[in-house]
């Protein structure tokens, strides 16, 4: 065995290489001026041969050498390499505490052949800068200011453990290993700006006071981490194109590019964030994990919130989409230039969840499909889920069949300009819910079926549902779909537009259900269908008699409001109910009209089980059927000329007592109405020609 020694740096190139680790954003001219090779090396295990050629260092080593150095720093002109048996061979280089290492220059290690080989781990509890300069290529390589023992090493345990006073990591240069190798920097706080490259093999940034790799397949399991206040930036690029790439810290700022992305078909990327405290993806930062095939990402607070300004792609351009899923207690948020997309021939999976905060998005979530099957995209939250008005949530294109849910236990807030979207060839499903609160919708809710069944829209709170005027249901489709909106003890009131459509067969289902239900301002609700009209219920179903579906305990139709339940073309009118255990007041229009070319008029009722108060018009008529029926049902009724001068209350105070004793309907009303009609009451049956 042969050793040699260099002179030691002067005290001023020390002071300088101390001062580029405490900085973390050294520049290169200001360290430029310490050409020193590593120095005073001693073996400590295995055999390790020296060779000092000018500004050139040649280090050959057994398995699993190891040797403590006086200093370990490069300079920019200078190369040191380590020549090693196989791919699999290690050398651990220990540095003695007050003296950091700087990089400027070149570190390598090669197998005998020339090839690039072998691990080369660098321990220095002082410090690492790698500047800007800095070229590293190595079979894979293992640099941390923790500590390591020669037993761990020795066993292959990558079990690092805390020292006081630890030093940073910071990169400005470039890291590479071969396809399959790993790179693993380890110390209290990361700092990238320069290029980190494993094409198909691992990389793993860890800021902790301890860490330990207990698992050599998933990056996601395997790393332990005690770090409260320790954190990992990335300003750089982090490229491990097939291969994985996990980031962990107490603090995670990405604003660089950390990518993943597969050339070839098969491959997965995989890229993991973990963080103990908050983890943020800034604008113009993008982390990816595309391809032909999609990988997946995963986004973590253990404790902290979790925001993405920048772009964070699995997109798939041959299959299906990757999956990304991002979690954090105390809240997480899609700013408005935010994007997250899992697009593919077949939608992929999002999910954005908080168990203890919020989840607001602003920018854009996408689970798109081109010709397949649309993805999942799910928004839940232990709070509020909100969409801005710039926030869009999509499972759509392709065949359909997509999945949105956007669920917030105490309240769901989706403002005017926003959009929830699972459209496709076949409509797909859109589920609004708030368990303990309130929904309060003025966005576009899609679930169109364009060239096939309308899709399904569920919205669902325990207290009250407000859908304002901006507010567009969407859930039409060759035949229609499904609307089914219900509060369980609060009001409902609604107001936009509701569509259940069939544009090429019969119209589908919208149930409004709740305590109270309001049909306020300009409201239309809509299932008719071209081969036949669909079913609205408006506080219950007939007679208040299906124990399947809520009943209201007041119910009301503004003025300006319309139900439309018709068919189109052919077939028979479908069948509105309004509906309230108390008191309905119905002013506004419904139809249920029977097909223009065939078919008979659908049927209608209007009741209030005690009171009822009616100025509204119904028209059951059919051009080439028989009119249907229009029925009234309250406790007891009266008809009569001039009845019903009384005050009809306004959309404000829509839920009031009754103003009057009795149920008093003008006859006009009833001779005048486009159906026959009805009273299964303490009336005898009136039929009227329309």
């Amino acid at each position: 065995m042969k050793k040699l020694s260099r002179k030691k740096p002067k005290s001023w190139e020390r002071n300088l290489l101390t001062l580029a680790v405490a900085s973390c954003f050294t520049t290169e001219a200001a360290i430029a001026a310490s050409p020193v090779l590593p120095n005073g090396p001693t073996v400590i295990n295995g055999q390790v041969f020296f060779n000092y050629n000018g500004n050139l260092l040649q280090i050959t080593n057994t398995p699993g050498a190891i040797i403590n150095w006086q200093g370990f720093s490069i300079g920019a002109s200078e190369i040191t390499r380590f020549i090693q048996q196989s791919a699999s061979s290690t050398v651990l280089n220990r540095v003695a505490a007050g003296n950091p290492s700087v990089i400027l220059g070149a570190l390598q290690s090669q197998l005998a052949n020339g090839a690039t080989g072998g691990r080369v781990y660098l321990i220095n509890p002082s410090g690492v800068v790698f500047g800007a300069g800095a070229q590293i290529n190595t079979g894979g390589l293992v640099v941390s200011t923790l500590g390591l023992s020669d037993a761990d090493f020795k066993a292959g345990r990558d079990r690092f453990t805390e020292v006081q006073g630890a030093g940073g990591i910071t990169n400005q240069g470039k890291i590479t290993t071969p396809t399959g190798g790993s790179i693993y920097l380890i110390a209290p706080n990361i700092a990238n700006s320069g290029i980190i490259r494993s094409d198909g093999g691992e990389i793993i940034l860890a800021a902790g006071k301890s860490v330990e790799l207990v698992s050599s397949s998933s990056p996601d399991i395997r790393v332990t981490i005690t770090a409260p206040d320790n954190q990992v930036v990335n300003l750089g690029q982090i490229i491990a194109q097939g291969g994985k790439v996990g980031i962990y810290g107490g603090l995670i700022k990405q604003a660089g590019v950390v990518n993943a992305n597969t050339a070839v078909r098969g491959e997965n990327g995989k890229i993991v964030f973990k963080a103990t405290k908050d983890v943020t993806l800034e604008a113009g930062s993008t982390t990816t994990a595309s391809g032909p095939t999609a990988g997946t990402i995963s986004i973590q607070s253990e404790t902290g919130k979790a925001v993405v300004a920048g772009t964070v792609e699995a997109n798939a351009a041959q299959g299906t989409g990757g999956t990304v899923a991002m979690a954090a207690p105390q809240g997480v948020t899609v700013e408005s230039t935010g994007t997250i997309a899992a697009n593919g021939i077949e939608g992929g999976s999002v999910s954005l969840s908080s168990t203890a905060g919020s989840v607001a998005v602003a920018g854009t979530v996408t689970a798109n499909a081109a010709t397949g099957r649309a993805g999942e995209v799910a928004l839940t939250a232990a709070t509020s889920a909100s969409l801005a008005s710039t926030g869009q949530v999509s499972a759509s294109g392709g065949q359909g069949n997509g999945s949105v849910s956007i669920k917030g236990s105490e309240s769901v807030t989706l403002d005017a300009g926003s959009k929830a979207v699972a459209s496709g060839t076949t409509g797909g499903t859109v589920a609004v819910q708030a368990d303990q609160g309130t929904v309060v919708a003025q966005a576009t809710i899609d679930a169109t079926g364009t060239d096939g069944a309308g899709g399904n829209v569920q919205i669902a709170a325990r207290s009250d549902i407000t859908l304002d005027d901006a507010s567009r249901i969407l859930a039409g489709g060759r035949s229609g779909g499904i609307v089914k909106i219900q509060s369980s003890e609060g009001t409902l009131l609604a107001s936009g537009l509701i569509d259940g459509q069939g544009n090429d067969g019969p119209g589908g289902q919208v149930w409004l259900l709740a305590p109270r239900v309001g049909l306020v301002r300009e409201t239309v609700v809509n299932a008719s269908g071209t081969t036949g009209g669909g079913t609205v219920l408006v506080g219950g179903d007939y007679q208040g008699k299906n124990p399947e579906v809520q009943n209201a305990w007041r119910t009301y139709v503004g003025p300006d409001a319309v139900i439309r339940a018709d068919a189109i073309q052919n077939g028979d009118g479908g069948k509105v109910i309004v509906w309230s255990d108390d008191t309905t007041r119905f002013y506004g229009s419904i139809t249920t009209r029977g097909g223009a070319q065939s078919g008979n008029g659908g049927f209608v009722e209007t009741s209030g089980h005690n009171f009822l108060d009616i100025r509204g018009s119904v028209n059951t008529l059919a051009s080439n059927g028989t009119a249907g029926m229009w029925l009234l049902d309250p406790a007891d009724i009266n008809i009569q000329s001039g009845a019903g001068t009384f005050t009809a209350l306004t959309d404000v105070d829509q839920f009031a007592d009754p103003n009057i004793a009795g149920n008093t309907i003008d006859v006009a009303l009833i001779n005048g109405a486009g159906s026959n009609v009805c009273c299964k009451s303490r009336m005898t049956l009136i039929s009227v020609s329309p």
